[in-house]
């Protein structure tokens, strides 16, 4: 699993799930945002790319728990 940020230098977070993604040499490890943006957009186009799950901070700690559970057990 991975938890991300959107916001990150070099490569934001929507670009990096587009990146692992599309490589077909890698396993898909269930990706989560983890962020303070909270629009549609971003949110619809990280789905699209392929990520599993988004938190907008703050965020309380039973929501991130849940979200883990669902995804990997």
């Amino acid at each position: 699993m991975i938890i991300s940020d959107v916001n990150m230098p070099n490569m934001n977070g929507l670009e990096m799930v587009e990146a692992i993604n599309a490589d077909s040499s890698i396993s898909h490890p269930p990706i989560v945002m983890l962020t303070t943006e909270g629009s549609g957009e971003l949110v619809d186009r990280a789905k699209k790319a392929g990520a599993k799950g988004w938190l907008v901070k703050p965020f309380k700690p039973d929501q991130l728990v849940a979200i883990v559970t669902k995804l990997v057990g």
